[in-house]
């Protein structure tokens, strides 16, 4: 059974891994920053607070906001937050934070899984984004980074796998090792 914090969970989640975004971002959204029908959503840089960065968003990160939106948004909400516009409630940046991280937590420890924290989630995106054969120039601007190195972090673990590969499927390595 899920409850109303499982599904506002559910929608946090596709947000920090469907978009690439920082849970501090998702944790300021308003539902004006959210364009259901173009597929994107504006947020504040958190560096440069003036700056606003425009990030697409998943099918799967549209249906589940909605879902969230549609069943417990204004069940969980105060009317402070409903007329602030707040997707999410207001509790504070580090509560959402603390709250998601304490849940993946439990969830990992549960299923015996590696404890991960929500920046995994950005991370994981980019780096599957750059498996399935993005470029790294769209991944950057992606996840909004300002400069090419920011993102290159990235592409240490796929330079990695495609070691892997050459090892695996390369004729000369075949070959020496068929002489070995």
């Amino acid at each position: 059974m899920r409850t109303d914090l499982d599904v506002m969970m559910y929608s946090m989640v596709e947000l920090l891994y469907g978009s690439s975004l920082r849970i501090s971002e998702v944790s300021n959204i308003k539902i004006e920053d959210i364009d259901f029908e173009r597929g994107y959503i504006y947020v504040t840089n958190f560096k440069n607070k003036e700056e606003e960065l425009r990030f697409p968003m998943s099918e799967v990160s549209i249906h589940a906001v909605k879902r969230y939106m549609k069943y417990v948004r204004d069940k969980i909400m105060t009317a402070d937050e409903k007329k602030g516009g707040w997707l999410y409630p207001q509790q504070g940046e580090t509560t959402h934070r603390c709250l998601l991280n304490r849940k993946l937590k439990n969830e990992c420890r549960r299923l015996g899984l590696k404890e991960i924290s929500t920046h995994s989630f950005r991370h994981s995106s980019a780096t599957h984004m750059l498996r399935k054969g993005a470029g790294i120039r769209e991944v950057q601007a992606i996840l909004g980074h300002k400069r090419l190195s920011s993102t290159e972090i990235y592409t240490r673990v796929i330079k990695d796998d495609l070691k892997k590969v050459i090892k695996t499927y390369h004729p000369r390595e075949q070959e020496e090792t068929a002489d070995d």
